[in-house]
């Protein structure tokens, strides 16, 4: 008993069907298929959806980091801030509080920002006096400000040990570096708004300086880029370095001579308040 006749189709039906199979450009019967040719098209499949994952991932990866939000603390931070001096041991004895500006930068040595590298760069101005002179052969006539000006430029770095990355987060840091100490006195006149015609740097000096802060960063902003109060205290010591002072710049005003420098040690407390901002 044939095929046809088991499933009730008629001979000739069965190869009119036949004839037109054949005639599909594509259609091969599966008895015409070896065993490798079975496996071809699911291999291939497999292959292009691990191809179309491998693209995927990437840009889905990426996309998760675009879209969530930045760490309270980035691998690299700055800020501004405002500082008042307090001299100690015998600069305290020959000079006054100052004040300035400072900026400074972090740098995080590991993903949490617990061990930093810390840059500071400060401007202090201890002592600032004006005095009214007559410009010579005027007869006392035209009036000239005469300014000096004792200031300090501190540039110091270390690393930074900061104690957890929460809204208020503490920190200390060993810094070392050097300071420039000078005194300027310039000559304007008295309308000028503070636009001197002459000056002159009575002394400089500079020093190695060392020390160490204490800090809390407090959070206050969180963005993209979290904004922190920077709030601490830095001592720096200098331990052989030349300085003027509002008395020394009297005396030499007054008996018409070049103002003499003290020489020794100088150390200061410096108390600054300022924000910080995560820069990426």
């Amino acid at each position: 008993m044939t095929l046809y006749a088991v499933t009730g189709v008629g001979v000739g039906e069965a190869r009119q069907r036949e004839r037109r199979r054949s005639a599909t450009p594509n259609y091969c019967p599966m008895s015409a298929l070896t065993l490798s040719d079975r496996f071809a098209r699911p291999r291939a499949r497999k292959i292009a959806n691990i191809a179309a994952l491998s693209l995927v991932m990437p840009l889905t990866i990426l996309h998760a980091q675009m879209s969530s939000p930045r760490a309270l603390t980035g691998r690299g931070t700055g800020g501004v801030h405002a500082q008042v001096s307090e001299p100690k041991g015998d600069f305290n004895q020959n000079t006054g509080n100052g004040g300035g500006i400072g900026v400074s930068l972090q740098w995080g040595l590991d993903r949490q920002s617990i061990a930093n590298w810390r840059l500071d760069a400060g401007f202090l101005t201890y002592g600032n006096e004006t005095r009214r002179i007559p410009l010579a052969g005027t007869g006392g006539l035209v009036k000239l400000d005469l300014r000096t000006s004792n200031n300090i430029v501190s540039v110091v770095t270390g690393p930074q040990l900061q104690f957890g990355n929460g809204p208020v987060s503490p920190y200390v840091s060993a810094l070392g570096g050097f300071s420039v100490f000078w005194t300027q006195s310039s000559v304007e006149g008295t309308q000028n708004d503070n636009s001197p015609f002459a000056s002159t740097t009575n002394s400089d000096d500079a020093s190695v300086a060392y020390g160490g802060a204490v800090g809390t960063y407090i959070r206050v902003y969180n963005g993209d880029r979290p904004v922190r109060i920077d709030l601490g205290a830095r001592f720096l010591r200098h331990d052989d370095v030349k300085y003027l002072n509002d008395k020394l710049v009297r005396e030499a005003f007054e008996n018409n001579r070049d103002p003499i420098p003290l020489r020794g040690r100088a150390d200061f407390m410096t108390y600054y308040l300022g924000v910080n901002v995560v820069l990426y």
